[in-house]
């Protein structure tokens, strides 16, 4: 029985899928402390199950895409403080849900992205949803 060998460019092809794969939903870690005169965001995604087959929520943060969060994936990013903007939407279906904050120097700020009618919590003053639709909502949440 002879053995299978591989060529130089299959090994490429599985290193550049490996490497692929490593970078597809663009997380960070919760880790890292506020740095001096910004502000930081931490969003989870929570909810099990996908909503309308879209396995996906894609999150942006003053219009610039920075993530795309599978079931219990999280996100860490710097914020310049004052106003906020975070959307999230499908990668299936259209509608966003679009909420809105003043960001304060030195605080992070915890969101949970989950499937619409996933949960009954109110969003509070001051993260005013500007947009309703889509498959995915962000709230506020405690951080735990």
């Amino acid at each position: 029985m002879k053995g299978v060998s591989i060529g130089v460019s299959q090994h490429l092809f599985i290193l550049s899928l490996l490497c692929c794969a490593s970078c597809t939903s663009q997380t960070k870690l919760e880790s890292a402390p506020v740095k001096n005169g910004m502000a930081q965001i931490f969003i989870k995604r929570v909810g099990s199950f996908l909503a309308f087959g879209a396995s996906s929520a894609r999150i942006e943060v003053n219009g610039i895409l920075v993530a795309s969060l599978s079931a219990n994936e999280s996100y860490t990013g710097d914020l310049t403080p004052g106003q906020t903007t975070i959307a999230v939407s499908g990668n299936l279906l259209p509608g966003r849900y679009v909420i809105n904050f003043e960001a304060d120097a030195g605080k992070t700020y915890h969101f949970a992205v989950e499937p619409r009618g996933d949960s009954s919590i109110g969003i509070p003053a001051g993260f005013a949803p500007s947009e309703a639709n889509g498959v995915f909502r962000i709230r506020p949440n405690s951080g735990e």
